[in-house]
């Protein structure tokens, strides 16, 4: 095998290795972009520090932090939820 051998046979490897890392690359953008169609959410800070998320299908939650450190958060039927950071660091909700 001369050297333009060598290298031609270089050039059509390294295609080979382009076209696969294009063709992952473009599954994981599909991926991704289809997983962020699934989710069907929107969550943001509104104007009084309070996280807002609001879902497709009407349903929503409003979490905001209580007198005691402790985040609150209440959907649109009225269910509570109580979360905190114990003294192990872990984030416990009841």
């Amino acid at each position: 095998m001369d050297r333009f051998d060598k290298r031609l046979r270089l050039i059509q490897i390294n295609r080979k290795v382009l076209d696969m890392f294009k063709h992952s690359l473009l599954i994981s953008a599909l991926l991704f972009y289809s997983m962020s169609i699934e989710a069907g959410s929107t969550c943001k800070y509104d104007w009084k520090g309070d996280y807002v998320c609001n879902w497709d299908d009407g349903y929503s939650t409003n979490t905001k932090r209580d007198w005691k450190g402790d985040d609150v958060t209440t959907d649109n039927y009225g269910n509570t939820q109580t979360c905190k950071t114990d003294w192990k660091g872990d984030y416990v909700c009841n």
